[in-house]
């Protein structure tokens, strides 16, 4: 299986990728903890001028994996919902960093939105 989030690089440019897209590319707590991951890890590498997000498959992000997400909490109080964390450090919670760590890539990002871009899917697409 593949990972939910990739980044390969060509030429100074990083091509990250929603892997996903039997999900239309949905955002279940690893793909939170993904996204977050590959936007530190793109801004940490000096040698990328630019970074491209997109998404596998006929969608970019259809937005949240409610399934998936209700099977880890309590949905009317936020209990148990690892989304609503803040990871050490962190001036967000996951819900927030999926497109708050794109603002913080010192290098243009670029998000090659195609077919479904909803909810989180579109956050995560425009940065915030």
């Amino acid at each position: 299986m593949p990972d939910v989030v990739s980044i390969s690089i060509q030429n100074h440019v990083a091509y990250v990728k929603l892997n996903r897209a039997e999900k239309y590319n949905a955002l279940n707590m690893e793909m939170f903890e993904a996204i977050v991951d590959a936007g530190r890890s793109v801004s940490e590498d000096p040698s990328i001028r630019a970074v491209v997000l997109h998404g596998e498959g006929k969608g970019f992000c259809s937005g949240l994996d409610i399934a998936s997400l209700m099977a880890e909490g309590d949905i009317a109080t936020g209990k148990g919902f690892k989304l609503f964390n803040k990871p050490e450090g962190s001036p967000a919670n996951y819900a927030q960093l999926v497109g708050y760590v794109w603002k913080q890539v010192p290098v243009p990002v670029i998000a090659s939105i195609h077919g479904v871009a909803y909810g989180g899917g579109l956050s995560t697409g425009s940065g915030g």
